[in-house]
């Protein structure tokens, strides 16, 4: 079962999200703190980065959410970098 209109992760609430009684309030706290410290979500595939989401809950949460793809906005400001092909050395 899909939700005619998923919740877009990237543009939610905490109300929202205790609504679909999947997470629990700790995988709740995390996915907002993982929000809060590396902004919206690439993609639906960043929920498995989130600490405390293990693969059964994303599974079981995949049908009512979606993360709507900003892919292309962000590779513009790599864009230079990409171009000039500038790296930095670690070591």
């Amino acid at each position: 079962v899909v939700l005619p209109n998923p919740i877009d992760l990237n543009n939610t609430s905490r109300e929202e999200l205790k609504r679909l009684h999947i997470l629990t309030e700790e995988q709740l706290e995390s996915f907002l703190n993982h929000l809060y410290k590396n902004g919206a979500l690439v993609s639906i595939y960043e929920l498995q980065a989130v600490p405390g989401l293990d693969l059964a809950t994303i599974e079981h949460l995949l049908p009512f959410v979606k993360a709507e793809e900003i892919y292309p906005q962000q590779i513009q400001g790599l864009q230079p970098f990409l171009v000039k092909g500038q790296h930095m050395d670690i070591g």
